[in-house]
């Protein structure tokens, strides 16, 4: 069987319950460059095809829908693949698993704190809270007892 990740699972998942078929939209909790690249990904394996308005495949918009190897391919308990796809994003490793952290703690992290951790520059710290919030993890900036700090919301 062709190998998945979990967002190409959990967009067969969710196609599965429909019927006719669609990838889009996605379950909620997957964005970004992840949901531009998984449509092409399962056309490449053969599990997605698309799908032209009126049947006119010389329109510019189309849709990707299920094939029927992708229809063979949803294992029958799916729900778990799509929870654990939105419940849990893959935690990264490295400097940015480090901003992770620190934005994890309850009082999170300042700019400066982030700076000292990583050695990075303003703007690079500034620019991976951006790619953690694109990546599912939901960093906000806050504000309590004048102390402005990045934090991990909910």
């Amino acid at each position: 069987m062709t190998k998945l990740s979990k967002t190409e699972a959990a967009l067969i998942a969710k196609a599965a319950t429909r019927d006719e078929g669609a990838l889009l939209p996605a379950p909620e909790g997957i964005a970004g460059k992840i949901l531009d690249r998984a449509p092409e990904a399962l056309l490449t394996k053969g599990l997605a095809r698309r799908a032209f308005t009126d049947g006119d495949e010389t329109a510019v918009a189309a849709t990707y829908v299920l094939s029927d190897a992708g229809r063979a391919a949803v294992v029958p308990d799916t729900t778990d693949i799509v929870n654990e796809v939105v419940a849990a994003p893959e935690r990264p490793g490295g400097k940015l698993g480090a901003v992770l952290k620190a934005v994890e703690r309850k009082r999170g992290a300042t700019i400066s704190e982030l700076i000292e951790a990583t050695g990075w520059q303003p703007h690079t710290a500034r620019a991976a809270l951006t790619r953690l919030r694109q990546r599912g993890f939901p960093a906000v900036l806050s504000e309590e007892g004048g102390r402005k700090s990045y934090r991990l919301q909910g």
